[in-house]
């Protein structure tokens, strides 16, 4: 199976926004059964074979105040096994 990605916020981080900081950058990368790794930019595909691990980090942010309760920053990270979606 390939693994293709197309994402934002790998390069240049979302600005901020309601008087947030801007966001952290996110991570695209496989992880393989043995246990390397192969780091993806914004834009990739690679090969996954049975029992990888794809991995796409969303660390979010840049969100300031929300209705008086403070700063809010929200944090994602998806899992795709070859075998299908775990989260």
């Amino acid at each position: 199976m390939t693994a293709s990605m197309l994402s934002n916020g790998r390069k240049v981080p979302a600005f901020g926004i309601t008087g947030g900081q801007p966001g952290a950058l996110g991570i695209n990368r496989a992880v393989r059964v043995a246990g390397a790794v192969e780091e993806l930019g914004h834009i990739g595909q690679t090969r996954m074979e049975a029992s990888d691990v794809f991995e796409s980090h969303t660390p979010g942010g840049g969100f300031g105040v929300l209705d008086g309760l403070g700063a809010r920053q929200g944090s994602c990270r998806l899992i795709y096994a070859a075998i299908g979606c775990i989260t």
